[in-house]
């Protein structure tokens, strides 16, 4: 893996630790609201968007015509969205907010997270060591 692919894994990681931490930050707000009447539940559109983009990535890659050209890393203009799900409620107050389902929600993106932080962790000391390595 060339350095410019690491570079592009950890913007790539970058990115989903964002989605993350907005997943996690809706969620609690899920869970805070359980109770509200007409609260509807929050959820955050990313992965789908991010798979798209990656697929046509191929297609849209800019030409390279001197060494020294840097490919555009395309993740970039991928952005977590926060979207309202409004068409089902779950009680009689039109409150749509299952907390087991949240309770899931927070337990697996908290591993989702800590596994995008582990990848990191690893990235970075690969880099660290091809820095250190070098200077010898």
């Amino acid at each position: 893996m060339g350095i410019f692919s690491r570079v592009e894994s950890l913007s790539l990681l970058e990115k989903g630790l964002e989605a993350s931490s907005l997943r996690h930050q809706v969620i609690s707000n899920n869970i805070a609201n359980v109770e509200t009447p007409g609260f509807k539940r929050g959820a955050v559109s990313f992965e789908d968007e991010l798979k798209k983009q990656l697929k046509n990535k191929r297609k849209l890659q800019p030409a390279i015509t001197n060494p020294k050209h840097i490919s555009l890393s395309q993740s970039q203009s991928v952005q977590p969205q926060v979207i309202r799900v409004g068409n089902t409620f779950m009680r009689n107050d039109r409150n749509n907010v299952d907390i087991d389902r949240e309770m899931a929600d927070l337990t697996k993106n908290t591993l989702t997270y800590q596994s995008m932080i582990e990848q990191l962790t690893r990235q970075i000391g690969m880099l660290r060591t091809a820095v250190n390595e070098g200077r010898r």
